[in-house]
């Protein structure tokens, strides 16, 4: 217990038979073995972006008709009639969690039955 206590007072790494050798991030070097700073804190990982730029380009060529007719929106509306619960899942992760009316007053909701003709 007490070799414990001293080595975590002295801040360094203790052994055998040595005194502890505090770390230093002046010691380090590139390829050392230590991990770097890494990547600013809440900037994308390159792969989602990567990932994200993909689907976006894929969804754009495919387009409503699979042939790229519409682009991105074109694909969206095909998604929305061939495939609601997916395209509600989209709605969900892009609008905003609080809705207000005008002036932040309170929202008013239209409902309409729309008809084939419509």
């Amino acid at each position: 217990m007490q070799v414990h206590a001293w080595r975590e007072a002295a801040g360094g790494v203790m052994t055998k038979g040595q005194p502890p050798v505090k770390k230093s991030a002046k010691n380090r070097s590139v390829g050392d073995g230590t991990p770097g700073p890494g990547r600013p804190k809440g900037s994308p990982n390159k792969t989602t972006v990567a990932l994200k730029e993909a689907i976006l380009l894929a969804a754009e060529q495919t387009g409503q008709d699979g042939k790229g007719k519409g682009g991105l929106t074109g694909y969206l509306v095909n998604l929305a009639k061939t495939e609601p619960k997916a395209f509600s899942s989209l709605l969900g992760r892009v609008l905003p969690l609080q809705v207000t009316g005008e002036g932040d007053g309170p929202l008013t909701i239209v409902v309409r039955k729309l008809t084939d003709g419509a």
